[in-house]
């Protein structure tokens, strides 16, 4: 006789209740399987395992169960010791099959169990089918370190699309405990963009806002950096209110007011895009490549080029770096970023003469790396490769963790790449810039 099969770890059950929502749909269903293995993937202890939902990562194909753990040992972790049951059902008379799911079928009445069959060890007997053939696990510590890494990073994405599971300390014990490697990335790519978004501190004025943060420096008009307003979508109550406060807090101070999404916020911009629009922004998106020193420096510096850490200004960086750059109004910012104590400023001297520098600061446990730049005089001799190669070494003796940037062009990428730099992530940042002339109101 043909049955479908619940598994449960309750006993006892003489009716399966149509509970469970059908999937994209407000039906409640009760949801079975001709499949004896996947089944027994539904067997879960919610006390063992320290977590009320049901963590199951296995699937059907071409009639066999399979199963891809995402951590070390995950299927005895959850399976070995677990005693439950099956609850067998023979009459079909109201089962329909899932879409798209191979042999899942679903009921929207409740069902009748024909016979019980009491499983003492959930892991030995999936390992049982295993040997038939009837099961196949892909464990995790035979994958390849790519698919590893890919697990690992497909929780990570899971665990900034929920929020981190805000409210749920249940939901995020579990998580930290199972996937602390893939937590711990997440929580730093957090950081990161946290602090990608809140920088300028480091360099401006600025003003809280309800909304975000208007960062400002009346005497530097033309650093971008120093001037634009930071948003926030789930702090923004009222848009329209909102781009008018910035409007008038820039023209006021006879600024062009220019708007960043926020780095954790793609698409927000495209959203608003219109609303923009009518108060008078053109609005936009720039790919940002974000790079965080995870791996071992294999630059070798010219050793023409001497790079030193230093910590006072000297007016000759002005002259000899940023205006031979062709980019002085980055004068300004340099020099008020080496005041602060947080900062990381290194200077390349090519025979006793500056030519290059860059700078970080290190804020909330993560570096950022700045701002990189060489006199254009000097370009092609190896003088960014030295400068970034002699700034990662100091990062790594003094144990400076979460170092990131974002490359400005594939030459700039080649050279952070082989420094010990790795692409984490490619976001999407929204700018919008007002087009019309100051002074003027929507």
């Amino acid at each position: 006789m043909k049955y479908f099969y619940h598994g449960s770890f309750c006993a006892g059950i003489e009716q399966l209740d149509a509970r469970s929502r059908l999937h994209n749909t407000d039906k409640k269903v009760v949801y079975l399987t001709d499949n004896i293995p996947y089944a027994l993937f539904y067997i879960w202890d919610e006390q063992r395992n320290e977590y009320s939902g049901k963590y199951v990562t296995g699937w059907m194909r071409d009639g066999v169960a399979w199963y891809e753990e995402q951590f070390s040992e995950q299927l005895k972790t959850f399976y070995k010791g677990v005693s439950g049951y099956l609850y067998c059902i023979a009459d079909d008379s109201n089962m329909k099959a899932v879409e798209d799911r191979e042999n899942m079928f679903y009921s929207t009445e409740n069902v009748k169990v024909s016979k019980v069959i009491q499983i003492r060890d959930v892991y030995e007997e999936l390992l049982k089918y295993e040997a038939e053939g009837k099961l196949k696990v892909l464990r995790f510590n035979e994958q390849s370190e790519e698919r590893q890494n890919e697990l690992v990073d497909f929780m990570v994405e899971g665990f900034k699309r929920s929020g981190f599971f805000a409210g749920n300390s249940q939901k995020i014990a579990f998580m930290k405990k199972h996937f602390p490697k893939a937590w711990e990335k997440a929580m730093n790519l957090e950081k990161i963009y946290k602090e990608e978004d809140l920088f300028p501190r480091e360099i401006t004025n600025w003003e809280e806002r309800e909304y975000g943060v208007l960062f400002y420096n009346e005497v530097n008009k033309d650093s971008y950096d120093s001037n634009h307003g930071v948003i926030f979508k789930n702090r923004v109550k009222d848009l329209h209110e909102v781009l008018e406060d910035i409007i008038a807090f820039y023209v006021g101070k006879g600024m062009r007011p220019i708007i960043y999404q926020s780095i954790s916020d793609e698409g927000y911009f495209e959203e608003i895009k219109d609303v923009l629009s009518d108060y008078g922004f053109e609005s936009w998106s720039e790919e940002q490549k974000y790079m965080i020193l995870s791996e071992e420096n294999r630059i070798v510096p010219n050793p023409e080029i001497v790079v030193s850490k230093v910590s006072e200004w000297q007016e000759e960086y002005a002259s000899e770096i940023f205006e031979k750059a062709e980019e002085p109004w980055e004068i300004a910012v340099a020099r008020k970023s080496l005041a602060n104590e947080n900062t990381l400023f290194f200077v390349a001297y090519a025979e006793g003469k500056p030519v290059g520098m860059t700078y970080a600061h290190v804020r909330d446990g993560v570096c950022r790396v700045n701002y990189l730049l060489v006199s254009k005089e000097h370009r092609r001799l190896g003088v960014g490769r030295a400068i970034i190669s002699s700034f990662v070494e100091y990062c790594n003796t003094h144990q400076i963790e979460n170092c990131f940037l974002w490359p400005d062009g594939e030459t700039a990428e080649k050279i952070y790449y082989e420094a010990g730099f790795r692409h984490v992530e490619t976001k999407q940042a929204g700018r919008a810039s007002y087009s019309k002339e100051l002074g003027r109101r929507p």
